[in-house]
C-alpha cells in the first residue's frame, strides 16, 4: 500500500515537473493513460525543436565564419592584383626612361656605342619573346606528349592541378581595334622589318673588315628586333581579343614590358632618323669641302661627333647608300608599327588590369582540337550606294600620282624652281577642299542615323587623338614660318595649304568621333551618305600617299627650312610629319569602320 502510494506521487512530481517545461493541452478524453502517453512524445518534440535550433546556430556561425573567410580573400586577392598592376606600371615607366635616356646618350657619344647600351636593347627584345613563347606554349599551344605534360606539371608546384588549363577565351567587343587596324600593322611591319634587314645587310657587308662602321653585336641585335617584331606582330593580329584567365599578374608585366619595348623603340627611331638625317647633311658637305684645298668645315655640334663619321663610313658601302635613300620612307613605318603596337597591347593590359574579376567569374574556355582552335573570321563586303564615290576616289588618286611625279621631276630639274612649290601647294590644296566639302556633306546627309550615347572611347579614336597632335604641329610650325615671309609667293601658298589642313583634320576628327556612334535605325533600308563617306576614304588615303613621298622633302618645305634652319626643322619633321602620316592612315580604318557599320543596326552589326 506504501509503494503504490509512492509510485503516484513520484508520478504526480514528475507530472508536475513537465508541465512547468511544457503545458499540457486539454483533452477532451481525459483518460490518465493517454495523458501520461502525451506527455513524452511532447518532450521529445521540443528536444528536436532545442537540437535543430542549436543546428541552425552552428550552422549560420560556419556560414558567416566562411563569408568572412572568402571576403578577407577577396580583399587580399584585390590587393594583390592592384599591386601587381601598379608594380608592373611602375615597371614599364622605368623601362622607357632608361631607354629615352640611352637614346639621347648615344647622340653625346664620341665613340661606337657601348655593349652596355646593346645588352639593355637585348634584354627588352628578348623579355618581349620569352613572354610570347610563354602565352603560345602555357596558353595557346595543344598538348602534345606525355612527358611534356609531366615536364609542365613540375613545373607548376602544383600537382593535383592538370598539365594545361586552357583558361583563354575571346572577346567579340573590339577593344583592341578592328581588322583594319591590325591590317595596317602588317602593312607597316613590314616596312619596319625591309628597313631592319637592310641594317643586317650593311653589318654583313662590313664583316670582316678591319675598317668596319659598327660592332659585331649589333648584328645580333637587330636580329632579335626582326624576330621580336615578327613574333608581335603575329601576336597582334590573332589574339588582339584575347582575354588570359589565368597567370595573369605575369601576363600584366609581359603586357607592359611590351608596351614599353614598343615606346622605345619609336623613341629611337625618331632620335636616330633625326641625327642620321643631320649627320649625312654633314658629311655629305664635309666630303665636298674636302675636295678643295685649304677648306675646313666645322662640325654642327656636339649631337653630330658621332655620327658624322659613320655615316661617312656608310656612304662609301652599297647597302648604305640604299639605307640613304629609303629610310625617309621606310621610318615613318616603324614609329606607325610601334605606335599601333603599343596601343594595341596596352589596351590588353588595362582590360587585364581592370577587370581581374573575370577570372573568377568566366567560364574557362577549353581550346579545340584541329580546326576548332582556330577562331573562324568572316569579311563581307556589301558595296551599295558607294559606286559613285568609288569611282570619283579612283579619279582623285590618278590625278595625285600624276602630280606626284610631275613633282619628282621638277626636283630633279630644278630643286629651288617655284613650280616645285607651286605644283606640291595646289595639289594640297585641292585636296583638303574636297575633303572638307565631302565632310561637310556626308555630316549632313547622315544626321537623322541613330546615335549612340553610351558607348565609350575605343582605341581607334585615341589615336586619332594623338596623331592629330603631331599634324597640327606641323601646321602651327609652317603657318609661323609662312608668316615671315607672307610678302612672297611660297610664303602666301604655305600658309594657305596649313590653314586648310588643320581646318579640314579638326572637322574630320569631330565627324569620325561622332559617325563612329551612329547606326541605322530599324527596318531602314536607305543609306545616305555613305557614297560621300567612300570619297573621303580614298581622300584620305590620297593624303597619306602625299605626306609618306612628299611632305617630308626637304624641297616641299623651303620656307620653313630657310626661317628655322636645317637642324632644328629634321627634327621638328621627324617628330611631327610621321604622327600626321599615322593621322592619314587611321583616317581610313575609321572611316573603314563607319562605312561597315554606321548603316547596320545594333543588331546586325555585333
Amino acid at each position: 500500500m506504501n509503494l503504490v502510494d509512492n509510485e503516484n506521487c513520484w508520478q504526480d512530481e514528475n507530472t508536475v515537473q513537465i508541465s512547468e517545461l511544457t503545458p499540457i493541452v486539454p483533452t477532451k478524453n481525459n483518460d490518465p493513460d493517454v495523458t501520461s502517453k502525451a506527455v513524452p512524445e511532447r518532450l521529445h518534440a521540443e528536444l528536436n525543436s532545442v537540437n535543430k535550433a542549436q543546428t541552425r546556430t552552428t550552422r549560420n556561425l560556419r556560414g558567416g565564419i566562411r563569408r568572412l573567410v572568402g571576403k578577407c580573400q577577396s580583399i587580399a586577392e584585390s590587393f594583390r592584383n592592384s599591386l601587381t598592376t601598379i608594380l608592373s606600371a611602375l615597371y614599364a615607366t622605368i623601362i622607357v626612361v632608361i631607354g629615352s635616356v640611352l637614346s639621347m646618350t648615344e647622340s653625346f657619344l664620341e665613340t661606337q656605342r657601348p655593349l652596355s647600351f646593346e645588352l639593355f636593347y637585348i634584354f627588352i627584345y628578348s623579355g618581349g619573346i620569352c613572354f610570347l613563347l610563354f602565352i603560345y606554349v602555357f596558353l595557346l599551344r595543344k598538348e602534345s606528349g606525355k612527358k611534356f605534360k609531366y615536364t609542365v606539371r613540375k613545373l607548376s608546384f602544383h600537382e593535383n592541378r592538370p598539365a594545361f588549363r586552357r583558361m583563354v577565351s575571346y572577346s567579340n567587343m573590339n577593344h583592341t581595334g578592328g581588322f583594319y587596324l591590325r591590317l595596317g600593322a602588317i602593312g607597316f611591319g613590314i616596312g619596319g622589318m625591309i628597313l631592319d634587314g637592310l641594317y643586317i645587310a650593311e653589318e654583313f657587308e662590313d664583316y670582316g673588315k678591319p675598317e668596319s662602321c659598327h660592332q659585331g653585336v649589333t648584328v645580333v641585335t637587330y636580329i632579335i628586333k626582326m624576330v621580336f617584331a615578327f613574333s608581335q606582330l603575329y601576336f597582334v593580329f590573332n589574339n588582339a581579343e584575347m582575354k588570359m584567365l589565368t597567370h595573369q599578374n605575369l601576363a600584366k608585366f609581359g603586357l607592359m614590358h611590351m608596351t614599353a619595348t614598343n615606346i622605345c623603340e619609336w623613341y629611337r627611331t625618331v632620335v636616330v632618323e633625326t641625327l642620321e638625317t643631320l649627320s649625312k647633311d654633314v658629311a655629305e658637305h664635309q666630303v665636298n669641302q674636302q675636295t678643295a684645298k685649304n677648306t675646313t668645315t666645322e662640325d654642327s655640334g656636339l649631337l653630330l661627333t658621332n655620327h658624322t663619321g659613320q655615316i661617312e663610313c656608310m656612304l662609301s658601302h652599297l647597302i648604305g647608300s640604299i639605307i640613304k635613300d629609303t629610310s625617309p620612307y621606310l621610318y615613318p613605318f616603324k614609329i606607325e608599327y610601334n605606335l599601333i603596337c603599343a596601343g594595341i597591347v596596352y589596351v590588353m593590359w588595362r582590360h587585364l588590369a581592370y577587370n581581374s574579376e573575370m577570372k573568377h567569374t568566366s567560364v574557362p574556355l577549353p581550346r579545340l582540337d584541329s580546326d576548332g582552335d582556330k577562331r573562324k573570321r568572316r569579311l563581307t563586303v556589301d558595296c551599295s550606294s558607294s559606286s559613285r564615290g568609288l569611282f570619283l576616289g579612283i579619279l582623285i588618286f590618278v590625278t595625285v600620282v600624276i602630280l606626284l611625279k610631275s613633282f619628282y621631276s621638277l626636283v630633279d630639274v630644278d630643286p629651288n624652281s617655284l613650280n616645285v612649290i607651286f605644283v606640291a601647294n595646289f595639289m594640297e590644296i585641292g585636296l583638303y577642299c574636297v575633303a572638307l566639302i565631302s565632310t561637310i556633306v556626308a555630316a549632313f546627309r547622315m544626321k537623322d542615323l541613330k546615335f549612340d550615347t553610351t558607348e565609350r572611347a575605343k582605341l581607334e579614336e585615341n589615336f586619332i587623338g594623338i596623331s592629330q597632335l603631331g599634324l597640327l604641329m606641323y601646321c602651327v610650325f609652317s603657318v609661323v614660318a609662312g608668316s615671315n615671309e607672307c610678302n612672297t609667293a611660297r610664303g602666301i601658298l604655305t600658309i594657305i595649304t596649313n590653314m586648310f589642313m588643320m581646318l579640314q583634320a579638326s572637322l574630320q576628327t569631330i565627324f569620325l568621333f561622332t559617325a563612329m556612334r551612329m547606326s541605322a535605325h530599324p527596318q531602314q533600308v536607305n543609306k545616305p551618305g555613305r557614297e560621300f563617306v567612300t570619297f573621303l576614304l580614298l581622300c584620305n588615303f590620297c593624303m597619306w600617299v602625299v605626306n609618306t613621298f612628299e611632305t617630308i622633302r626637304p624641297e616641299h618645305n623651303a620656307v620653313q627650312i630657310a626661317v628655322y634652319g636645317e637642324e632644328a626643322w629634321a627634327i621638328f619633321v621627324h617628330i611631327s610629319i610621321p604622327l600626321a602620316i599615322f593621322y592619314r592612315f587611321h583616317s581610313t580604318v575609321c572611316l573603314s569602320h563607319i562605312w561597315k557599320y554606321a548603316w547596320k543596326t545594333k543588331a546586325d552589326a555585333s
